[in-house]
């Protein structure tokens, strides 16, 4: 599997970087779509 595309929302730059969380989306070459949940230590 390879990695083709890494995703995140719009509204990133928004997010509290040191107490937060958001989804990421990633596109591997066989299609799939895999929605990830990227948490701070502190959250």
């Amino acid at each position: 599997m390879k990695i083709i595309n890494i995703e995140y929302p719009l509204y990133y730059d928004s997010l509290d970087k040191k107490n937060g969380n958001t989804d990421i989306f990633v596109k591997l070459d066989d299609g799939m779509t895999y929605t990830m949940v990227i948490t701070t230590a502190s959250n």
